[in-house]
């Protein structure tokens, strides 16, 4: 069922068909074969040539509407055969995987990564429901760092400077995923005045940070 507002009434109307048009475009129901159909209309055929997600939205919009045209157009482009091997990609090409570096000595680089979705737990009167894993990539040895989730990066650091960086020396790179904390420009500086490189785990570079998903 779609949600009218009072203020949106009158943009609805009735055409001769007695179909429902709003703002004097066809309405589409929540149909999902409808909508099907008319994305294949107007990107598949020969004379659509296979637009690209604006084009198709603006063509559709000159007739149609339903409120989440250009979500179901985005979704359809992406799952498009055609779109996907023949179309060219216009962002950079993802880097290839490579193996990491190998130290020749300990803490000299190490792999963090949180446990997040735990339950609570009690210790010394204080819950924690969070822990960060910290693997050092030469030894393989493990360090737990019991968390809460309200974590600030200014708790996060500090906890780390004392629990990590100044009981096993300075390190020179760190390997982590892309949370929030770790991407925060507080969190940069304090790599940068110690002189520490850190590089950020993502899809493409799964195999940086399987050490810590298996202690997971």
């Amino acid at each position: 069922m779609m949600n009218i507002q009072k203020n949106d009434v009158e943009a609805w109307t009735l055409n001769n068909q007695e179909m429902i048009e709003y703002n004097k475009l066809l309405y589409v129901s929540e149909d999902f074969f409808v909508r099907e159909k008319l994305l294949k209309r107007h990107h598949d055929d020969l004379l659509a040539k296979h637009f690209d997600v604006n084009k198709i939205n603006e063509l559709l919009n000159c007739k149609y509407y339903w409120k989440s045209m250009i979500k179901n157009v985005k979704e359809y482009i992406n799952t498009c055969d055609i779109c996907q091997r023949v179309k060219m990609k216009c962002h950079l090409l993802y880097d290839e995987l490579r193996l990491l570096f190998r130290f020749t000595d300990s803490w000299k680089e190490i792999i963090m990564n949180f446990i997040t979705n735990l339950l609570s737990s009690k210790w010394k009167k204080v819950v924690y429901n969070l822990i960060l894993v910290i693997v050092n990539h030469y030894t393989k040895m493990t360090c737990y760092l019991f968390m809460k989730k309200t974590l600030t990066v200014i708790k996060l650091t500090k906890l780390f400077f004392e629990k990590i960086a100044l009981k096993y020396e300075v390190l020179n790179d760190i390997i982590i995923n892309k949370d929030s904390l770790f991407i925060n420009v507080f969190w940069s500086k304090i790599c940068y005045h110690v002189k520490m490189k850190w590089w950020l785990s993502i899809i493409f570079h799964s195999q940086i940070d399987d050490q810590t998903e298996w202690q997971n």
